[in-house]
Parts: structure tokens; C-alpha cells; sequence
């Protein structure tokens, strides 16, 4: 009976710890915890494991560091189609708003990968060409950093509503979120957007960027084909 318990507890730690990655699940459908978001893992495209999947992204590899996060953050990720670009967000909001009351500034940071699924039918097509990063400060004074590293180059966004153009090639990056918080000092929320080009072609001129309608919704048929796809039906 001792082996057997022991044995479960080792079952129990190696799934935890993220060894062993399902084939991407379909992301949650509204605010999700930051531990679940970690316990996604990072996406491996030669396994098809890790990660969520939303519409045709997949994101994955989620890291928070630094200064404890409040207890009342609510990560959400969501996807918007605007006809001739999809809008996908990663909203991270403070309930109770992220707040510094010592008396030096407070460093966080946040990080994770957004990539377009390598299975999607038209991978080929499809770019993210377009970030924006919003923020808001209740009271006091803070700034949010946010490193985009692509295979195109790195890019850095610090003021609220700022917009970078990507370039014409980008299928996955990788986006690093500094927080720095000061002392008497209160953050409500973060979030990063991203616009990508969906058939046919078009490409917005930068500032075209909409945050409007952050909520949750998927392709029925691409994720019917990726339910199949991790029940082994494909």
C-alpha cells in the first residue's frame, strides 16, 4: 500500500511539474490564473505538445517573476475577427489593482510565447505584423516595459497605447513585460495586442489597431480539428 501511495505522489509530481505535455488544449474561455497559465508549458512544434491554442495561435511558455503578483490577478487571453485581421489580446488585470505600498519601487515581470499554430491551413499566409501595448495606472507613478523579440528583430514599447509594426514575415514572438511600480503607487492592468493578417492579404497602416471587445472566441472547425488531433483521430 506504501509503494502504491508513493507511487501515486510520484505520478502526481512528474504531470505537475510539466514533464509531460498534453498536444495543446483550446485556451479558457474568459479570466484564467496565472498558475494554470504557467502549467501550460512551452509549445514544441516537432511534438505538437504544450500550450493552448486559440483560433490559429497558439500561446505558451508563460513566466511570471519579480515581485509577487497580487493574490486577485486575473490573466485573460482573447481573440476578435475584424473581417480582414484578427485581434488577440493577453489582458492581465489586478482586481484590486497592483499596489506598492513600501517605500522603493517594485519590479515584476511577466513573459510568454505567441506563435501562429504550425497546423493551421493557412500558416503560410498568415503574419502578426502589428503590437500595441495599454496600460492602466490608477494613482501614482509606474512603467511597464515591454521587449517584443521576433526573428525580425526586438522591439521595445513603454508608453501607454504604443504601436509597433512588426514587419511582414512575424509567426511567432516572444514578449517580455517589465513592471516597475513606485512607492504609494497603483497599477490596475496590462495588455498586450497583436494584429494579424488573415486571407486575403491586407495589411493596415499602423494605428489601426482597435482594443475593443476583448472576449473569448475560436474557430468551431480549426478547433474541432484539433480536438480530433489530440484524441488521436488525426
Amino acid at each position: 500500500m506504501k509503494i502504491f501511495v508513493l507511487s501515486l505522489l510520484a505520478l502526481g509530481a512528474f504531470w505537475s511539474s510539466g514533464s509531460a505535455l498534453a498536444a495543446p488544449s483550446m485556451c479558457v474561455n474568459g479570466p484564467t490564473t496565472i498558475a494554470k497559465l504557467v502549467a501550460l508549458g512551452t509549445y514544441n512544434p516537432d511534438t505538437d505538445m504544450g500550450g493552448c491554442y486559440q483560433q490559429d495561435k497558439i500561446w505558451s511558455g508563460f513566466s511570471f517573476t519579480g515581485f509577487g503578483f497580487p493574490i486577485d490577478s486575473s490573466p485573460t487571453l482573447s481573440y476578435n475577427n475584424f473581417g480582414t485581421f484578427d485581434l488577440h489580446n493577453f489582458n492581465l488585470n489586478f482586481t484590486t489593482g497592483f499596489i506598492n505600498t513600501t517605500t522603493a519601487p517594485i519590479t515584476s515581470t511577466f513573459s510568454y510565447k505567441l506563435q501562429i499554430d504550425p497546423f493551421s491551413p493557412d500558416y503560410a499566409s498568415n503574419k502578426i505584423y502589428l503590437a500595441k501595448l495599454v496600460f492602466d495606472l490608477d494613482y501614482g507613478s509606474a512603467s511597464v516595459a515591454d521587449t517584443i523579440t521576433t526573428s525580425s528583430g526586438s522591439y521595445l514599447l513603454t508608453t501607454n497605447g504604443q504601436e509597433q509594426f512588426l514587419g511582414s514575415t512575424v509567426k511567432s514572438l516572444t514578449a517580455t513585460n517589465v513592471l516597475t511600480i513606485d512607492p504609494n503607487s497603483r497599477l490596475n492592468s496590462v495588455t498586450n495586442a497583436y494584429q494579424q493578417t488573415i486571407l486575403p492579404l491586407n495589411i493596415p497602416e499602423p494605428g489601426s489597431l482597435p482594443l475593443m471587445g476583448i472576449g473569448l472566441a475560436a474557430s468551431l472547425a480549426f478547433s474541432n480539428r484539433r480536438k480530433a488531433k489530440s484524441l488521436g483521430l488525426m
